[in-house]
């Protein structure tokens, strides 16, 4: 068992100003058969193709597994098989590649055979019709059979066709960019697409004097969250929103919550695109993973749409900010202690991540605060505001995990004694029906013997012999159902040993830790009046919640 964590992930396409997923937390066991479901646009290949590392994103994907792509493209169908595996699984050994086409009951000669193998002669040995239709083929058509001496080529010059077609269209791409075309998929928050050249950006009267506005504020040295805080007690429809509103973004997924986000604003001022500018090819594809382009791949093409700011005036804004930034890394800061509560901690009221501060001190230690910061970075009086010390955070959830451990370990003293009961006597019923199953093969075996001396006649035999493998079969199947409850057992008795040492643990040193945390907790929720809510990872040995 292995476990993939999602912590404070964030992610947006460079095209959008809107984030797909914005500060998401989540974990997934990999014994797990899930599946994601949802519309088109909420985000699913996105992740995927996030766990691939396709994308640069922020926050964290952390697992111990290796993420793979199925069906891996295959580029020569003639190559041999085992080369093929040899390829793509190169630490494999040959015997664990027979080992699992044993299991899927496959000739162990196939790893030595060319694709064109089974159509000339597998699949008609298995009476197994395959159909091309573009091509024309069909194994059962004995006019036509050697035309699947072609096919392996002809897919080989399909893919270098499309190859070809792939290399054709960046290269117009980059021309058009060249040319000064805009190839985004939506327009910039502040224009909107030239409804007879979707190439071209026209001012959006609506929104440009927002970005304005917006670059206004940066040139008089206001911070980003008050700016934020401006547009959003103002009642400025962030740039998702205002784009659904006009029919530019359909997909519920891309709306995000509604408020300007400092991303969004920065993102903004970040961009030439204001200046009347189009800078393009930021960005690239390397081995199928979108990644930060050098500025050798930049198209830059000047005076290409009407600007909604001067040059002069976006210099100085950059100019400013890099200076901010200077003068930030200037500071000498002393690190802060880890946050043994990282992404678990959160506000009762408005459901916002608490933000950690840290207080310094000249004697003594820093002193840390969780406190909600919605009222200062979204909108005034939007939250009744939460604050409360790490220390006493600490001592509190410490209390509440001693006595909710001690409990669930005596409510689960009783259980794990049953269940280990319950172990030993499913083992012996499982070594009764592996006799039981050596039994009937012994029958079986001697049916042959009467065959082969005549007692038995050829119907006889087979009626029998198949009344015995079928047996064998449902002493098989329950079996396997026995060994799934056995492990299913030991995963219980498992989590109750590891209870049972974290009960130790705390009792002995009451330190809380960021892996005991990790484990056990799930959220932590503080309202205005500091009383705290623990939501416990396991529900069914921990009773859901534990409240101060």
């Amino acid at each position: 068992m292995s476990m993939i964590k999602i912590e404070n992930l964030t992610f947006s396409y460079p095209t959008s100003y809107d984030n797909v997923f914005e500060n998401v937390s989540f974990q997934v066991d990999t014994d797990w058969k899930l599946g994601f479901v949802g519309r088109n646009g909420r985000g699913k290949t996105t992740f995927l193709n996030l766990l691939l590392g396709k994308y640069e994103y922020s926050g964290k994907i952390l697992s111990s597994v290796q993420f793979d792509y199925f069906p891996y493209p295959v580029s020569d169908k003639n190559r041999i098989t085992e080369d093929i595996l040899q390829e793509i699984c190169p630490l494999a050994e040959e015997w664990e590649l027979m080992r699992e086409l044993s299991y899927l009951d496959v000739d162990v000669d196939v790893l030595w055979r060319p694709s064109g193998y089974y159509i000339e002669q597998y699949f008609y040995a298995h009476n197994v019709r395959f159909i091309a239709v573009t091509d024309q083929f069909d194994t059962a058509d004995p006019g036509n059979l050697h035309g699947g001496i072609m096919l392996p080529l002809k897919n080989m010059i399909n893919e270098a066709y499309s190859l070809d077609i792939g290399r054709k269209i960046k290269a117009q791409a980059r021309q058009a960019m060249k040319d000064g075309d805009y190839i985004g998929a939506r327009a910039p928050y502040g224009y909107r697409k030239d409804p007879d050249n979707c190439h071209k950006l026209l001012i959006d009267e609506n929104t440009a004097p927002v970005v304005k506005q917006i670059f206004e504020w940066a040139y008089e040295r206001v911070a980003l969250n008050r700016i934020v805080r401006n547009l959003n007690e103002m009642g400025i429809a962030a740039p998702s929103h205002y784009k659904k509103s006009t029919g530019e973004i359909t997909s519920p997924g891309l709306i995000g919550s509604g408020k300007w986000q400092t991303r969004t604003v920065m993102k903004i001022l970040e961009s030439e695109v204001y200046t009347g500018d189009l800078v393009q090819g930021k960005t690239k594809m390397v081995d199928h993973r979108q990644v930060k382009a050098d500025d050798d791949n930049l198209i830059i093409a000047r005076h290409t749409h009407e600007p909604i700011i001067s040059h002069e005036l976006f210099i100085a804004v950059q100019e400013y900010r890099k200076q901010v930034c200077e003068e930030s890394r200037a500071v000498h800061k002393r690190a802060y202690t880890p946050n043994i509560f990282k992404s678990k901690v959160f506000c009762a009221d408005c459901g916002r991540s608490l933000h950690r501060q840290r207080a310094e001190r000249k004697k003594g230690p820093d002193i840390y605060w969780f406190h909600c910061l919605t009222n200062s970075r979204v909108a005034k009086d939007t939250c009744k505001g939460v604050m409360m010390q790490e220390t006493e955070l600490i001592a509190t959830v410490t209390t509440i995990l001693e006595k909710e451990l001690s409990v669930a370990l005596g409510m689960s003293l009783p259980l794990f004694q049953l269940e280990a009961r319950q172990k030993q006597k499913k083992d012996g019923l499982k070594s009764a029906k592996r006799q039981e199953i050596e039994k009937q093969r012994r029958l079986i075996r001697g049916l042959y013997e009467n065959f082969v001396q005549g007692i038995l006649t050829s119907e006889e035999y087979f009626e029998l012999k198949a009344g015995y493998e079928e047996s064998i079969t449902a002493l098989s199947g329950d079996i396997e159902a026995l060994e799934k409850e056995m492990d299913a057992l030991d995963d219980q008795l498992v989590r109750y040993r590891a209870m049972e040492k974290d009960v130790k643990s705390l009792a002995q040193d009451h330190v809380l830790t960021a892996e005991l945390i990790e484990r056990l907790i799930e959220r932590i929720e503080i309202d205005h009046e500091r009383n705290i809510r623990v939501s416990f990872r396991f529900k069914s040995e921990f009773q859901g919640e534990a409240a101060k």
